[in-house]
């Protein structure tokens, strides 16, 4: 991956073209360019010519540095990215002890290259058009869309540093996939998630977090809410198509209003659930002070003991009324005291329990006519003629006593079904309120769950998976068939517990199933963050598109400002070797020609602009003839700057070398001293000192044999520069006089 390596030169001091100031501190002079003389001609021919040379040595400076350190590319003059918990290059997560360093430790191997970039000239020609020109209300933009692009690089490192992991988890042949603690992000009040909807807030670090204040990177936590949803959602309709099949025969009609209510009530908890999720995937994107990954104890009562449990009195209620209902069944079956049918409501449980066929008269359908027992039950006559109605039920009782075999076997089940579903309902419930209590011990901890710890693991439930569908599983009911379970819930509840049953294999493993923050299974993961990945690259793409532009102007500007600061920068010795054509001229005489408002300029700016264009390597396009001016703005106060350094008088031309020596402080001030008293002293100079002038002073002294030596002095340890002084004052006696006068 590579990132835009070029900030926003907000900071840059912007460079004002109408250097008014500038140009009244020079006067023009054109006596000395008069065309009436061969002189004056030869002097306006050569002053073009060796400013053409000037110039084209100035325009090939190549003002910006490029640090490359694997994909990451930085400028040199701003501030270099600091260390986010993740490579800044390859976008990796690095390891707790190294969380600050800003490389991988395989990155850090790469070696660091230092690369230039464009020449002056072609930074100048990217910018010309008005509409490339940096203005404030680009700076404005580019720095919009530089934190922009920013928060999505950080998003494609996020989202591939989860893809990474997520494969190495399903490689690994586990289930789930842990975020690690090393891709969490802390989110400083400067920057602002740009990629989800404008209407949520900016969040700041330490601020309450919550469905709408909630900080993200990308969208990967909704992202995986919405794949819970869509999957919970699928599975629950296989679910109620294994039902319709299952339990067509046992299940109540459900009438309209019924069946809406009730998708309603289970796509309100499929989405809490989903949601839920998605917030444990936020919740980790953001550093708190006390790495608190969990939630607050309100709102662990409100999942566990609202949504979790919130089947248990439905369980209850129904398998005290279907106990009871096959208890009243049982004595039908076996005495013929028929007071036990004299309450309505007692004939209301043993018509309810027929209605919906139960399981254990299934086998025995075919020997007896329960509907004529249910309509017997429910008849007008049973409350006006009991003695009719009793008439009825012992002929039913006749017909099943008739096979002792048959009569045995159905009290053998409605036996075994009562006792099925008391202990069912209540290990269930037991169950249930156990998984609760640890669910939110484990979640108020807020700390992961330790395998060895009991008390932080939720105990097995029985629950399991059968080629990714979860289900429930009555650990009473053997090999029997799923017709033949008695669950103890209505279909509502039942849905719901199967609901909680998914979203809890979802977040722990199948063989230790736990509940905690994080914890996704890595199928989601990898392609929820292959996805996220695939849109923030395609965004950075984009930005990178709309920026680009943009920054026509910036390098421009950059390049601009580190020769106006040619002084202090590392392009000191190209500005030097520039000024070098220009040393037989004075101040006052290049300014008289190429001043934007001397009246010679347009007589001389054809020939400058060909000679400039001839002498560039890097030639700009031939119907580019603007930069000639803009060149000048920019070289003519760089060119009185370097004089003004080393004192050289407006009206007196500059001797390169002697401009070079006196760039050192004590060599100006040894020529200064020598001018007041008149009296050449001796000039030693040790290294130290000759490294405070210009870089290329020291190398200039190296060279020149006949002026100075390097040489011990007396018991030094060190080597010094000593001068011949006569011939030193001789090369820079004439600037220091134009400088004093």
């Amino acid at each position: 991956m590579e990132t835009a390596a070029a900030k926003t030169p907000t900071d840059a001091k912007m460079v004002v073209d109408d250097n008014e100031e500038y140009a009244e501190s020079i006067p023009l002079n054109y006596q000395s360019f008069t065309f009436c003389t061969e002189d004056g001609k030869a002097k306006l021919e050569a002053i073009t010519e060796n400013m053409a040379r000037a110039m084209s040595t100035f325009l090939s400076i190549r003002g910006t540095l490029y640090v490359n350190k694997g994909g990451l590319i930085t400028n040199v003059g701003v501030d270099a990215p600091t260390a986010q918990g993740y490579c800044a290059s390859c976008g990796v997560p690095v390891k707790r002890t190294d969380k600050l360093s800003l490389y991988c430790p395989r990155c850090r191997r790469i070696p660091t290259r230092v690369t230039s970039g464009s020449t002056l000239i072609k930074t100048m020609y990217t910018s010309s058009h008005p509409n490339l020109q940096l203005t404030e209300e680009k700076v404005k933009s580019i720095a919009i869309l530089s934190r922009t692009q920013e928060f999505v690089y950080e998003t494609l490192a996020l989202a591939t540093a989860m893809r990474n992991g997520a494969q190495t988890v399903l490689a690994s042949n586990k289930k789930n996939f842990i975020i690690p603690v090393e891709l969490i992000q802390n989110h400083n009040a400067s920057k602002t998630p740009y990629l989800y909807s404008v209407a949520d807030p900016v969040v700041r670090t330490g601020a309450v977090l919550n469905s709408k204040t909630r900080p993200r990177i990308g969208k990967i936590g909704p992202q995986i809410s919405l794949e819970v949803a869509r999957r919970a959602e699928h599975w629950l309709h296989v679910v109620d198509s294994r039902m319709a099949i299952h339990f067509k025969d046992i299940l109540p009609p459900e009438d309209g209003n019924n069946r809406v209510h009730s998708e309603m009530q289970v796509g309100g908890l499929i989405r809490y659930f989903a949601s839920m999720i998605g917030d444990f995937t936020a919740f980790t994107e953001v550093k708190k002070d006390d790495s608190d990954l969990g939630l607050s104890a309100a709102a662990c009562e409100h999942v566990i003991r609202i949504h979790t449990l919130d089947c248990e009195p439905a369980a209850e209620n129904r398998a005290k009324r279907e106990i009871r209902a096959m208890s009243l069944l049982l004595k039908m079956l076996k005495a013929d005291d028929w007071q036990i049918f004299d309450g309505q409501e007692e004939r209301a449980l043993v018509i309810g329990i027929l209605q919906e066929t139960p399981p254990e008269l299934c086998d025995i359908q075919h020997e007896t006519n329960v509907g004529e027992l249910q309509e017997v039950l429910a008849s007008n006559a049973y409350s006006k003629g009991r003695w009719g109605a009793e008439a009825r039920l012992c002929a039913f009782r006749a017909k099943v006593g008739t096979n002792s075999a048959s009569l045995t076997r159905v009290e053998e089940l409605v036996s075994k079904a009562i006792g099925d579903a008391a202990d069912a309902a209540r290990r269930i419930l037991d169950a249930h309120r156990k998984a609760g209590d640890r669910m939110i011990r484990v979640l108020m901890s807020g700390q992961r769950s330790d395998i060895n710890s009991k008390a932080a693991v939720v105990p097995t439930i029985t629950w399991r998976s059968e080629g990714r569908m979860w289900f429930f599983r009555n650990p009473y009911a053997g090999a029997s068939p799923l017709v033949k379970r008695r669950f103890g819930l209505n279909r509502t509840s039942m849905r719901i517990v199967m609901l909680a049953s998914f979203v809890q294999q979802l977040l722990g493993p199948a063989d230790l199933p736990t509940f905690e923050p994080g914890v996704v299974d890595a199928f989601i993961v990898r392609s929820i963050a292959m996805a996220e990945r695939e849109r923030a690259h395609r965004a950075f793409c984009t930005l990178r598109e709309q920026i680009k532009p943009l920054y026509a102007g910036v390098e421009f500007a950059q390049a601009r400002q580190v020769v106006l600061e040619a002084l202090q920068s590392h392009v000191e010795n190209e500005v030097q070797m520039a000024l070098v054509p220009l040393s037989n001229f004075s101040m006052q005489d290049i300014v008289t020609v190429f001043h934007w408002d001397s009246r010679l300029l347009p007589i001389v700016l054809d020939k400058l602009t060909g000679r400039t264009r001839e002498f560039l390597v890097d030639k700009p396009s031939a119907r580019y003839k603007e930069f000639p001016l803009t060149t000048l703005k920019l070289f003519l106060p760089i060119i009185s700057a370097f004089r003004n350094r080393v004192g050289v008088d407006t009206l007196a031309c500059s001797n390169p070398l002697a401009s070079l020596l006196l760039t050192i402080p004590a060599v100006y001030a040894w020529a200064l001293e020598t001018q007041q008293s008149g009296n050449a002293g001796s000039l030693e100079l040790s290294t130290a000192d000759a490294k405070l002038g210009a870089p290329a002073a020291v190398k200039a002294l190296k060279n020149l044999n006949s002026l100075v030596r390097l040489r011990r002095i007396g018991y030094s340890t060190t080597n010094s520069y000593v001068f011949d002084t006569s011939k030193l004052k001789a090369l820079v006696a004439p600037q220091v006089c134009a400088s004093t006068k």
